[in-house]
């Protein structure tokens, strides 16, 4: 890490440039996602799809995972959903709900 002068020499030509080496960070990315509906009832299937994009624009790649969970008095997972995102970086998924969904008064 610092900060470093890069000379290249060929013949009697000569270029220098200054360079700064820092540690990597990754940039940002973006994931939207939607489902196939705006609301469920227990046992219904969930179709959802998403997307991934950096900030400047390019597609993520790689691998998703999305974790399905439900509450009652605390999380609880009950699907873990994992895949490859195309070369657009978009991913689908299909889930079952539980057979029943917990209560919870409006706040």
């Amino acid at each position: 890490m610092g900060r470093y002068t890069v000379r290249a020499l060929l013949g009697k030509e000569k270029a220098e440039k200054a360079v700064t080496v820092e540690r990597y960070v990754l940039p940002k990315f973006k994931v939207t996602l939607t489902t196939d509906r705006r609301f469920y009832r227990p046992r219904s299937r969930v179709t959802l799809t998403g997307n991934a994009r950096y900030f400047f624009g390019k597609t993520v790649e790689g691998r998703v995972t999305v974790s399905a969970k439900t509450f009652d008095v605390s999380f609880r997972e009950f699907a873990k959903l994992e895949g490859e995102l195309d070369d657009e970086g978009n991913f689908s998924f299909e889930v079952e709900l539980p057979a029943y969904f917990v209560g919870q008064p409006v706040a």
